[in-house]
């Protein structure tokens, strides 16, 4: 049965002028700064998943893409939005049955199934086999969402050979690139198109594009400051910008969140805040899960389930020991964990010392504390741009090696090559004494320079990650 808060979440069903009365994009509308989001080409008789943390703007993308099919031409009848959020869908068969009502009422040459934060349905998967199995959603393009990543990817799992396969996409917050795009003029953002890269290009290539967009320093540089005190969610970038409200709001929101979905998937909140919060006193330092078990008073495998809970959605990522024989990383033993969004650490910081964001802010971006979040800035990029869904996880191409006093980062290439990076975020910059790939990064303050003989490229944090192109999945 179609009932009345479904209609209501279909506003489109009555005007295509629902940016005016539809909640999210009006409120979308009102926002400083719009992030470029991709909006690929979808096939219909596919099943497709977007992955990505809470407040990353999965719900605004969905909408955007409504607007998008209207725009072009689709019959706004043909479009179905659910919310798992905002609307009691207590089982899959309850889902099924709400779909297969909404396609004999409205079915079309081709009908847009757009179903949000799926995995709040339970065995939300057999919905979608059962669906797909008797033929309804052959004609379908069908989009689903969710804040838990592994539970989407289990649920595709379920499903092989019904057109899952290649459809994951990932819709994390802003990286730098788009932040500076977003509010960069059109002169720079014409150079961010024109000089980006990839890790997987030669060091040289890269260098060569770096040098090219020096000219653009100061004003990229301006833009990475701003970057560094807010990450990329959209409504504390907003909050930031607009100074007419606390950031802080923004801040509890996001981990009033995440917390809640903790707690959803029977965790302890109060044991993942903890965790979060170890995480932010241990930026750039490698840890045990037996030290945090010990810190927090709880059994190492309640932290090593706290870890992978927040691991999967999207809150931190780990990097463990790079093992050189297999080259892949080991999560044992000793591990570097950082937020993929610095957001996070804001957030973690403000409420669990009971300081304002002002506060945390002035705190942490010192000459000595600044490198730590620029590190953990630049990790998290790079985890992000060399991930390809199920094929490419974290662990099998970025990992942390010890030498002598500094841990440093190895970045394996799609062809099997390493790259060396260092984060050195600092005037006076030291070359290596000791190399253990044929290439490396150092990751700088303001310095350039590249040593073609030895193969080293030093380069400025902002640019660095102003040109790092976002991964081929990203939205």
């Amino acid at each position: 049965m179609l009932s009345k808060s479904i209609i209501e979440q279909n506003p489109w069903w009555r005007t295509i002028s629902f940016g005016k009365i539809d909640y999210d994009i009006e409120k979308y509308q009102k926002m400083m700064v719009h992030f470029s989001r991709k909006i690929p080409v979808l096939a219909k008789g596919k099943i497709y998943f977007i992955k990505g943390p809470r407040r990353s703007g999965k719900t605004i993308w969905l909408k955007l893409y409504i607007k998008h099919l209207i725009e072009n031409g689709e019959d706004p009848l043909s479009i179905l939005y659910l919310s798992c959020d905002r609307i009691p869908i207590v089982s899959y068969v309850q889902l099924m049955n709400i779909i297969r009502e909404y396609l004999n009422i409205y079915k079309r040459e081709t009908n847009f199934i757009l179903i949000d934060e799926i995995t709040r349905v339970n065995k939300w998967s057999y919905a979608l086999k059962g669906l797909k199995d008797s033929g309804a959603l052959e004609n379908c393009v069908t989009v689903v969402t969710g804040s838990i990543p592994l539970l989407l990817t289990k649920g595709a799992e379920l499903m092989p050979g019904r057109g899952v396969e290649g459809g994951e996409y990932y819709l994390t917050p802003a990286s730098f690139r788009k932040y500076v795009k977003a509010l960069a003029d059109e002169k720079t953002r014409r150079v961010l198109e024109e000089k980006s890269f990839s890790l997987n290009e030669s060091i040289e290539n890269i260098a060569e594009k770096i040098s090219g967009t020096l000219p653009y320093i100061a004003e990229i540089d301006e833009f990475f400051y701003k970057y560094l005190q807010t990450g990329g969610f959209p409504e504390v970038v907003d909050a930031f910008l607009r100074k007419e409200k606390p950031v802080e709001e923004a801040l509890e929101i996001l981990l009033n969140y995440i917390l809640g979905d903790i707690a959803k998937e029977n965790r302890d909140p109060d044991i993942a805040k903890a965790v979060l919060i170890e995480v932010s006193k241990t930026l750039s330092s490698i840890i045990t899960y037996a030290t945090l078990a010990r810190r927090i008073g709880v059994s190492l495998d309640t932290i090593k389930d706290h870890v992978k809970i927040l691991k999967e959605m999207l809150v931190i990522a780990l990097l463990g020991k790079f093992d050189f024989t297999t080259k892949t990383s080991i999560l044992r033993g000793g591990i570097k964990a950082y937020f993929t969004d610095i957001g996070f650490y804001y957030a973690i910081k403000t409420f669990s010392e009971g300081k304002s964001y002002n506060q945390v802010i002035n705190e942490t971006l010192t000459v000595e504390k600044t490198p730590l979040i620029v590190e953990n800035i630049v990790v998290s990029h790079i985890v992000q741009h060399g991930r390809i869904p199920k094929l490419r996880e974290p662990d099998t191409f970025i990992g942390y090696i010890k030498n002598k006093k500094e841990t440093d980062i190895l970045y394996k290439r799609q062809d099997g090559t390493l790259v060396e990076i260092e984060v050195k975020y600092r005037y006076e910059i030291k070359l290596p004494p000791v190399k253990r790939a044929k290439e490396t990064v150092i990751i700088s303050k303001d310095s350039f320079s590249y040593d073609k003989n030895k193969r080293v490229l030093i380069a400025p944090a902002s640019i660095f990650l102003a040109l790092l192109e976002d991964c081929e999945k990203s939205l």
